[in-house]
């Protein structure tokens, strides 16, 4: 049920509605863990059994841990490391199993100048896993170091962990963030339901008008990126930087939007990114539920900057190439997550020569501030062409074609013409400008009674987009896929 589709948003209209009609908090909880378990099955029938599992699981878990922990010590960190290898092995075998068993029979075989590739088994991917194993990682390390207490009822536990909004693909949500909220009587607030509506309007906005229809002229350009040109290569490249941005912050908008509209709140993702002057801000700004994840739950339990430098950067290291991994099972993510984690070093090696701190900029010049930006703007996008790439081959093709200097490749104009890669460089300074508007002038447009004035005019303006510009049928959201 993809959240740009009609069917979601009757489902959500409906599940809404139903919502604030029930009279007490209870009832609603009951309902919201009904409704969520009907959206999972919807998409994947044959693994609601599962994600309930795991979730009685964790919750029993987390339950023994607690009691534990004061007269039994050692069978409460039995219980958190074995409730920890079941979760990890889920994810493990329905996400990795191909990729590693492939990926060890390569490196067995190639020094014997054997290649055989063992059969891979026809494995779909629980909707979510990623996200809902880190969550209940998470839950169980904040309950073992006291940082939160064990959520108090099974419904509870299965709202925290199958709430539909963000089952999909996140924000990864903390316990001690969401389950009070589970707990605390929700009184409808239209105030917030108004915000809630807001951000999924824009959230559609970005995904369907923006990310959408740029979306083919990447597909393009990654189909086949031998013999292109360092112009138009370096467009696609700037170019994905923008979809995955608006695509992914666009389906978090609406999964925020959406939990305001029943009166929660989950944790923001993004914080205009692109606008960041070094690596480490950008990590603060972009996917900062699992950058946030990543470090308090990898990094720093890997000894994070305690044991000096040389350490320091080979957690640094160790953390983005499991972060990269994270997303998919290919070469690709874990070449994405080095290139982040050298990026990261360098930064820290660099503060650290000029004695600044990690997290401000080194020098306060605006003219330093704006080639920060750009400096870092590249580096990022660059690192996405190992992210989009199918496999290294077209990623090195990707930067061949750039550093070789052709200004115009052999197939630039048959493949796309002159109007459409000027028509990209248009589109390409458009969503630059938008992303400033909405990072600097949305605070102000926001304030009351302005905003109420102009909502139904962009309300019906992006309707009136979406229904002439989408598809017919719904395009996928590309971190649904992880």
């Amino acid at each position: 049920m993809p959240f740009n589709s009609l069917t979601y948003f009757v489902f959500f209209a409906l599940t809404c509605a139903m919502y604030w009609a029930l009279p007490t908090n209870r009832a609603r909880l009951y309902a919201m863990l009904a409704a969520s378990g009907f959206f999972y099955a919807f998409s994947n029938p044959g693994y609601l059994g599962l994600i309930c599992g795991l979730s009685a699981l964790n919750f029993i878990a987390a339950e023994s841990i607690e009691k534990s922990k004061s007269g039994r010590p050692n069978f409460s960190t039995i219980i958190f490391y074995s409730a920890i290898a079941l979760d990890v092995s889920f994810l493990g075998f329905f996400k990795y199993y191909n990729f590693i068993v492939q990926s060890a029979a390569e490196i067995m075989l190639s020094p014997l100048g054997l290649t055989h590739t063992p059969s891979a088994l026809n494995i779909i991917p629980p909707l979510g896993i990623s996200f809902y194993t880190f969550q209940l990682i998470a839950y169980l390390a904040d309950v073992k170091k006291g940082i939160c207490s064990p959520i108090s009822s099974p419904a509870e536990m299965g709202v925290f962990t199958l709430f539909y909004p963000k089952i999909s693909a996140g924000p990864i949500t903390r316990a001690r963030e969401f389950a009070p909220q589970l707990s605390t009587k929700r009184s409808f607030d239209s105030a917030q339901f108004l915000k809630g509506a807001d951000l999924i309007v824009l959230g559609i906005f970005k995904k369907v008008v923006l990310a959408d229809q740029i979306a083919p002229f990447v597909d393009k350009i990654y189909a086949a990126p031998d013999g292109l040109g360092t112009i138009t290569l370096l467009l696609g490249v700037y170019i994905y930087a923008a979809q995955i941005y608006f695509d992914f912050s666009g389906y978090t908008d609406i999964a925020r939007g959406c939990a305001f509209c029943f009166g929660y709140e989950l944790p923001e993702n993004f914080r205009h990114p692109y606008f960041s002057v070094n690596i480490a801000e950008f990590w603060r700004r972009w996917h900062i539920t699992l950058s946030s994840w990543l470090r308090d739950y990898l990094y720093i339990p890997l000894g994070g900057n305690r044991k000096g430098s040389f350490a320091t950067y080979r957690n640094l290291l160790i953390t983005m190439a499991l972060g990269g991994l994270w997303h998919g099972a290919n070469w690709t993510f874990v070449v994405w997550g080095l290139w982040h984690g050298t990026a990261l070093a360098l930064s820290r090696f660099v503060h650290n020569a000029m004695n600044v701190p990690a997290n401000k900029p080194l020098f306060q010049h605006w003219l330093y501030r704006f080639a920060a930006i750009f400096a870092t703007f590249n580096i990022v996008s660059f690192g996405w062409i190992f992210f989009r790439a199918q496999d290294i081959k077209t990623a090195l093709q990707v930067f061949s074609g750039i550093f070789s200097l052709r200004l115009t490749g052999l197939t630039d104009l048959s493949n796309f013409g002159v109007i459409q890669l000027a028509t990209m460089t248009c589109v390409l300074f458009l969503l630059f400008c938008i992303e400033l508007v909405l990072m600097k002038a949305a605070p102000l447009l926001y304030q009351k009674p302005l905003w109420n004035k102009l909502r139904p005019f962009a309300y019906f303006t992006v309707i009136v987009l979406v229904t002439l510009m989408a598809s017919s049928a719904p395009q996928q959201f590309i971190y649904f896929q992880f």
